[in-house]
């Protein structure tokens, strides 16, 4: 599962968790998009649609307008319970994702070891109890963090999330660099 998250924030500050609120989640699976939608903060539906950057990339992705964060989470959660991933690939997720879900999560008397089986141990790393792993309880949740740098003309580099949800293609433009931090 590949998910990145949006959050409200104060105008010139990073957000923050604990008064700050959950947008919309958007995530791939295989090769299906979905995107949760929080109508809290969002002015109006967004319908289903199609996002295909290259024809071997196709993005069709599944919307849920609801009511509120709270069933913004319970939406997102309920769909990993059913489908279990054990990989995740997220855009700084063990230091944004991962934390800004668990607090908002538990704002709203919701345990994530409990409902997905994923927590924050004692060092602050996430861990997760159905990841792929050593096959103890207490596996290092395998997060991969994908990172593109684009040399652009200025010479100034540009990060963004890469969309592979497909698969890490040998044929990306050379001047494309994709890093991939495991944990095990």
């Amino acid at each position: 599962m590949a998910f990145d998250i949006e959050t409200t924030k104060l105008p010139l500050k990073f957000p923050n968790s604990e008064h700050d609120s959950i947008m919309m989640i958007s995530y791939m699976l295989d090769t299906q998009g979905y995107l949760i939608v929080n109508r809290e903060i969002v002015s109006q539906d967004i319908e289903d649609f199609e996002y295909t950057p290259k024809p071997e990339y196709q993005g069709p992705f599944i919307c849920f307008n609801v009511e509120n964060e709270k069933a913004v989470l319970d939406k997102f959660l309920d769909h990993i319970k059913q489908e279990r991933p054990v990989i995740y690939v997220t855009y700084n997720g063990d230091f944004f994702d991962w934390p800004f879900i668990a607090t908002r999560a538990q704002k709203y008397g919701i345990d994530l070891k409990e409902e997905i089986g994923i927590w924050m141990d004692r060092s602050g790393e996430f861990r997760g109890r159905f990841a792929v792993g050593n096959g103890t309880r207490r596996s290092k949740l395998h997060c991969y963090f994908c990172f593109v740098f684009i040399l652009r003309a200025s010479g100034r580099l540009r990060a963004s999330f890469y969309h592979f949800s497909l698969s890490l293609s040998p044929s990306c433009p050379p001047n494309i660099y994709i890093y991939i931090y495991i944990y095990i």
